[in-house]
């Protein structure tokens, strides 16, 4: 399998990658099969994402040296697809592909897309044959050597930018419980409930039955359940979770509960630090996996899709000082701010550059222009050359900064309670006709614009997600007052991300589509 992890020669780099999933061994068992041979045929259906994720480069460069034609029949099928479904009960999209190898034929690599319902596919797979496919010729090129069709256009202009990656110093992944049910809630005193029945008399089996928790081999319940009973629940551990946009519940980041608790950048957000959280891949959309966070992060803060996992990147972090001891500093890489500070003269806070930071990753023309590379890896920002346009950017992003965690938002009396009821969430529907959403048969916020309704953050369409991950429980006070400031934030973002992107157009005459 080590033979996946280098391009043109060199090693990848990637801490975390995908290429020991099992179907990745089938295939490269199948491709040393070939290579003992001079001629031969491979035909699988596995998941897709090889065809496209950055990490899997290698890989795909391997295939290319060894086979002689490639056949892609994306099939497609991603959990949350709309109408677009997967031929199989899973939520992974699947393609078929067909190798070939013989020197004697002309090297051939090539895409065909079959999208819609179940039976549609079932249908198209059983009565077309190879050359009935509406193919695309594909041109596989470094350093990424995709196999799904792509353009190539302003490439270099974006990889000129600096990656999110290289401009900060210190970043991760969000933290993952694999036990939510246990350690998420959403209050202290629920959270207090939940380890006190999990510490209680209650059997194994039935702490396993009341949070659903399942067997795995790296983690004892009994272990942990008698480890928190010594310890006691300490309050220091009982701690904000950016759980999902606009939704802050409450952990405990106990490492006999928390799968991977992300201490090292985590620490930070406890400290009174802002963070900027980004998804390094994306499946496809419109790119706006984008949010800002001043607790820890949950791993699936932006979108809950598999592998859009979001990764958080702190503006401040606590270094060893020159005379000793730790000290708080910026959490920028020292050749991001040299080229920073050289042209424009002066030395800008962290708040400053975070703020130029989320503005250009809200301009409309930035995530339009730049979407195909944007979905690959981490954003890559440009920077104004003059310093009244980054100041400009940055005032407006700054803004948007404190209305998305609620610190400065104006409001605009959106999603107002109405009704008189118990309060719980039975449905969640949205009327265009009335600009509102109803909960129960009897209480429902209005008014709330369709496209405040439809803004979607990552994966998520925020007000919909937020009540329909509250079905069956009674609403707080707070949550319904919380409501409607998601709406009047959503509304701000709107009206924020046309005015950054008129900014942005001003800052990057070069860089942006004439209006003609």
């Amino acid at each position: 399998m080590k033979a996946y992890e280098f391009v043109d020669g060199i090693h990848f780099g990637e801490r975390k990658h995908w290429l020991n999933d099992d179907y990745v061994k089938f295939l490269r068992f199948a491709q040393l099969k070939m290579d003992a041979r001079e001629d031969g045929i491979v035909g699988v259906i596995t998941n897709r994402w090889w065809l496209e994720n950055v990490t899997f480069r290698g890989m795909r460069q391997s295939l290319l040296n060894t086979f002689d034609e490639i056949h892609i029949v994306d099939l497609h099928g991603e959990a949350g697809g709309g109408e677009d479904k997967n031929v199989f009960d899973i939520t992974k999209g699947v393609a078929i592909s067909l190798f070939v190898k013989n020197r004697d034929r002309e090297r051939v690599r090539r895409y065909a897309s079959i999208r819609g319902a179940r039976l549609a596919k079932y249908k198209a797979c059983a009565e077309r044959g190879i050359d009935d496919l509406a193919w695309t010729v594909l041109e596989p090129t470094s350093p990424n050597y995709f196999l799904v069709p792509r353009t190539e256009v302003g490439r270099e202009i974006y990889e000129s930018f600096w990656s999110v990656k290289k401009i900060f110093v210190e970043g991760s992944t969000g933290i993952l419980t694999a036990r939510d049910r246990v350690v998420v809630a959403e209050t202290e005193i629920v959270l207090r409930e939940q380890l006190g029945f999990l510490i209680g008399h209650a059997s194994d089996s039935d702490v396993e039955k009341r949070f659903e928790l399942k067997k795995v081999g790296h983690w004892s319940l009994s272990d942990a359940r008698k480890r928190i009973r010594q310890q006691g629940i300490l309050s220091n551990l009982i701690r904000g979770l950016a759980y999902r946009p606009f939704d802050i519940q409450t952990y405990y980041d106990h490492d006999a509960l928390v799968f991977r608790r992300r201490r090292k950048v985590m620490q930070e957000m406890t400290n009174g630090s802002i963070g900027l959280a980004v998804c390094r891949l994306t499946k496809g959309g419109d790119w706006r996996r984008c949010l800002v966070a001043d607790e820890p992060t949950d791993d699936s803060y932006v979108s809950d899709r598999s592998k859009e996992r979001a990764y958080l990147f702190p503006m401040l972090r606590t270094a060893e000082a020159p005379e000793g001891g730790r000290v708080r500093t910026e959490n920028f890489a020292p050749e991001f701010l040299a080229f920073l500070d050289d042209p424009y003269e002066h030395h800008y806070t962290p708040e400053e550059i975070l703020g130029c930071i989320y503005a250009v990753l809200h301009a409309s023309t930035y995530r339009a222009s730049y979407a195909e590379f944007l979905r690959i890896d981490f954003p890559h920002v440009p920077f104004p050359e003059a310093s009244d346009d980054f100041e400009t950017l940055s005032g407006l992003g700054w803004t948007l900064v404190q209305a998305h965690l609620f610190r400065e938002l104006p409001r605009r009396g959106l999603a107002i309670y109405h009704g008189r009821g118990d309060h719980v969430v039975e449905f969640v529907r949205y009327s265009t006709a009335e600009q509102a959403v109803a909960i129960n048969k009897t209480q429902s916020y209005s008014p709330v614009p369709h496209a405040v309704w439809d803004f979607h953050i990552g994966g998520y369409q925020v007000l919909d997600k937020y009540l329909r991950s509250r079905r069956g429980r009674v609403l707080s006070l707070a949550e319904i007052e919380h409501v409607s400031a998601i709406a009047d934030s959503l509304v701000f973002t709107i009206d924020q991300m046309a005015s950054i992107d008129a900014a942005y157009r001003v800052a990057f005459p070069d860089l942006s589509p004439s209006d003609d």
